[in-house]
């Protein structure tokens, strides 16, 4: 029984040239910014396999050389975002990069994987499935309880991202955008980071030694 986790992070950037310019001036308007973050948690699809298969396609990811009876697969919780730009003029042909929205996406797909080698009405398919289960629900519990704290921290990387100084070429305006989205997605993974060291923390519990014997011994047919 194996567990792993996948994150995704993707940066989609739109520069909206203003029409509009500032007085010459060296220094640039403060960010006007819009923070957003959708959640959508998937119903889970089930599929089946031999527990051959299972290990060989988790090789490198189970505990030791064990075989792999059934697992969570955590490819679909995902952490992705979109943000936009303004840029203005503000005279002498320089220009300033506002950062105007950023909408967080924050979605999970889970996927089961259960063994063929088992009828389903048998102990040992049982005790893997209730395993699996408790997996499924810190997984799911994990999107559940962050879902709200994701986006009001995203609030409050907003209030917090530089001001850049004007620049004059399309390079430069690409570089100040790219560093703006690195400093909002480095600070949003601190808290994110904390948040998967919880959920870890928790699937190691559930996968404990005393656990395993537990199971075990109530089947005979392993």
């Amino acid at each position: 029984m194996l567990y792993y986790r996948f994150l995704l992070l993707s940066i989609f950037v739109i520069c909206l040239f203003g029409s509009s310019a500032y007085a010459a001036t060296d220094r640039c308007p403060r960010h006007e910014i819009k923070t957003s973050m959708k959640n959508r948690l998937a119903k889970t699809k089930v599929f089946r396999g031999t527990a051959r298969g299972f290990t060989q396609y988790t090789q490198g990811h189970s505990r030791g050389n064990s075989k792999t009876l059934g697992f969570v697969e955590y490819r679909g919780l995902t952490t992705t975002f979109e943000t936009k730009f303004e840029v203005v003029g503000v005279g002498n042909g320089k220009y300033c990069v506002k950062m105007t929205k950023v909408r967080g996406y924050f979605n999970m797909r889970p996927k089961l994987y259960m063994p063929t080698d088992y009828k389903k009405r048998s102990c040992e398919y049982q005790q893997i499935l209730k395993h699996e289960k408790r997996h499924l629900e810190a997984l799911k519990d994990f999107h559940r309880s962050n879902s709200k704290k994701f986006e009001t921290h995203l609030g409050r990387i907003a209030r917090t991202v530089p001001i850049p100084k004007p620049v004059r070429t399309q390079r430069e305006i690409d570089e100040v955008a790219s560093n703006l989205n690195y400093y909002f997605i480095n600070n949003f993974k601190e808290l994110e980071n904390k948040a998967w060291n919880l959920l870890l923390k928790k699937q190691r519990k559930i996968d404990s030694p005393q656990e395993y014997r537990g199971v075990s011994k109530r089947c005979q047919n392993w």
